[in-house]
């Protein structure tokens, strides 16, 4: 939709371009015609009294000729900065027109997609992210205090099977030890 927009704006920018540039030829060719046929008209009058007719003419078609190249160079030279001109500038108000309708419908898809968004489900997302990085970040500490743990337990272990042994060794030596809570 933007794209047909630009391409028509491309077409008429053309189409005035191509109109103007063929009203400026078919001016300046009429102009040049007419005093062309007063060039050729005076110098008609002149040859008559003291130069050949074979110069004349020689000499008004050479400066018609020069005359002739530097408007045209002239006039493709105003129409192609004409053009360039329009063409820059209905180039610019394209862009332009298209940066409005473009930043709009944006914005409006922006808004849309925000009314949309589940507050319940940010923040659920919000704490189940926050409960993995506590996690992660206790996981060391309670590994550490783990491993103090297991550590003692085997502590523990060890006096118990030391007692044990001791218990053992005594009654096989003919004491007992009794223990009571009483």
């Amino acid at each position: 939709m933007m794209w047909d927009k630009v391409i028509q704006v491309g077409v008429t920018a053309v189409c005035v371009i191509a109109g103007g540039i063929g009203l400026k030829v078919c001016s300046n060719q009429k102009k040049l015609a007419d005093r062309f046929d007063a060039s050729v008209k005076d110098l008609a009058t002149i040859s008559k009294d003291k130069i050949q007719e074979a110069v004349v003419e020689r000499a008004v078609r050479s400066a018609a000729h020069e005359q002739l190249s530097r408007c045209m160079e002239r006039i493709k030279a105003d129409v192609e900065s004409d053009a360039k001109s329009q063409l820059d500038l209905q180039a610019r108000k394209a862009v332009l027109d298209a940066k409005n309708d473009i930043a709009d419908s944006v914005s409006k898809k922006i808004a849309e997609e925000v009314a949309m968004i589940d507050i319940d489900d940010l923040k659920k997302s919000a704490r189940a992210r926050a409960e993995e990085k506590i996690v992660s970040k206790f996981d060391g500490s309670l590994d550490d205090i783990l491993s103090k743990y297991n550590e003692n337990l085997a502590n523990v272990q060890r006096i118990y099977s030391g007692i044990a042994d001791a218990i053992g060794k005594t009654k096989s030596a003919g004491k007992e030890i009794k223990f009571s809570l009483d």
